[in-house]
């Protein structure tokens, strides 16, 4: 068996499936994966002249790979990829690709961006992480890992053992040394007891959360029972928006929440275009003060954003999907009041 994949700055994403677009006249790579691939005779066919598959003889070909590229050619709805060993048979995978033009592209990509926020509700909080699960290298391609399961036995901060009962909790150290809550505030009924309690309940754990910020004195220690981390997602909050686009969009989106004195506008907050209302997919800024920037290289002075301290993904109904916290994980839809700015990438918005 095998399956198709696709490849973000190096990182293979499985596609299996899924409906992923490409524009007309464009040009995109699909990989085919599998322990059965390499010297089969196969068929990679498109359902749909509007796009045509070439094989690609790599000149430092990867064991059980093989590389395709695929160009667009005409405007189509669905035009579907399968691979069948032999050319007849069942298909061992497939991908559908919608070919779009420019005024169609804000809406497919808009909506597959809600679609991956909407997704990943319920997964997890901890700073620094942008959509790794842990030992796992499978989050946003700018930073696919990040994310581990804390040792269970030996904590070298501390300078000790841990107790066993704190199996399957989450750190990531990025900035600082930040450990999962395990979403401990969504059911705060659930602390226990006894201790015996938590050690026999497999989706649980206590932990002690340690919480740091790159800046200020906001510092949160304590000790937290929320659920286990194994195979779940991890965010914060701009991770969580640039995880959502770049899996949208199949490219690397890496910006900050806003700019500084020193970066000026080279962020969400101030590189896209500013709306006043809110569609799905539409970026939320919460906090920071408006500066005078004045670009070195241009010499131009804009009015910018910075010290914002929240971001989250516009529902388009006055509700947004947010990584809200280490104690909360990734909420929504749920209302939001006093943003302070609202952008809109230019990806997803009608030319």
């Amino acid at each position: 068996m095998a399956n198709f994949e696709i490849r973000i700055q190096g990182v293979p994403y499985r596609v299996s499936a899924q409906n992923l677009a490409i524009r007309v006249a464009q040009t995109k790579d699909l990989w085919l994966y599998g322990g059965d691939v390499s010297g089969q005779p196969l068929t990679v066919a498109s359902s749909d002249t509007a796009i045509g598959v070439t094989e690609i003889s790599d000149k430092t070909p990867q064991p059980n790979y093989r590389h395709f590229q695929l160009k667009a050619t005409q405007d189509a709805d669905t035009v579907r990829i399968s691979a069948t060993p032999g050319g007849a048979g069942t298909p061992w995978d497939y991908v559908d690709y919608t070919v779009l033009t420019r005024t169609e592209s804000a809406e497919f990509y808009s909506a597959r961006v809600m679609s991956i926020a909407a997704d990943n509700v319920g997964q997890h909080y901890v700073w620094g992480a942008a959509g790794a699960r842990p030992d796992q290298r499978d989050g946003m391609p700018g930073r696919p890992g990040s994310v581990t399961l804390l040792n269970q036995e030996w904590d070298p901060r501390a300078g000790s053992f841990r107790r066993e009962v704190q199996h399957g909790v989450a750190v990531c150290q990025v900035v600082g040394y930040n450990t999962c809550a395990g979403k401990a505030a969504v059911n705060p009924s659930l602390t226990p007891d006894r201790l015996d309690s938590v050690q026999e309940d497999l989706t649980r754990s206590l932990r002690t959360v340690f919480k740091e910020y790159s800046r200020g004195s906001n510092r949160r220690l304590g000790v937290a029972l929320g659920e286990r981390c194994e195979n779940k997602r991890h965010f914060d909050c701009v991770g969580f928006v640039n995880y959502c686009f770049s899996m949208a969009l199949e490219e690397s989106v890496q910006n900050d929440i806003c700019g500084s004195a020193e970066s000026g506008y080279r962020a969400w907050a101030n590189s896209y275009p500013s709306v006043r209302d809110d569609r799905a997919g539409d970026i939320l800024i919460f906090g920071g003060q408006e500066i005078d920037f004045t670009d070195s290289r241009s010499g131009q002075t804009r009015r910018v954003l910075s010290g914002a301290h929240h971001i989250g993904l516009a529902t388009g109904n006055g509700k947004m999907i947010h990584a809200k916290e280490t104690e909360y994980g990734v909420v929504g839809p749920e209302d939001v009041s006093n943003i302070t700015r609202r952008v809109r990438h230019p990806r997803l918005t009608n030319p």
